[in-house]
């Protein structure tokens, strides 16, 4: 049985998956999650949901640092990858993307 995320705090979607609590794949919860554990825009960085995509991409959209699929495991993929992602989109700017900081 798998409960929705709506309304719940991040403390109560950690504790319900550490317990083994099931989620369900699809946009909805994986939406939820994402802004749950991870910040849409970022300095160098902004999340868009893209039909059935993420990409994080500079706020100027002039580059992509990665494409994932809209599911629970393309949630988990940039959870782990996050940090990374955004020193791709600082290493853009800084290499002379948009113009430089």
């Amino acid at each position: 049985m798998s409960i929705s995320l709506q309304g719940l705090t991040i403390h109560e979607i950690q504790k319900y998956l550490l317990e083994g609590g099931k989620l369900t794949d699809d946009y909805q919860t994986a939406d939820m999650l994402l802004q749950s554990f991870v910040p849409l825009r970022a300095e160098y960085y902004e999340i868009a949901f893209l039909g059935d995509e993420y990409c994080v991409r500079t706020q100027g959209r002039e580059y992509e640092a990665a494409r994932v699929p809209r599911t629970l495991g393309g949630v988990m993929i940039l959870i782990a990858n996050i940090e990374a992602l955004n020193a791709k989109c600082a290493l853009y700017i800084a290499q002379g993307g948009r113009n430089g900081f």
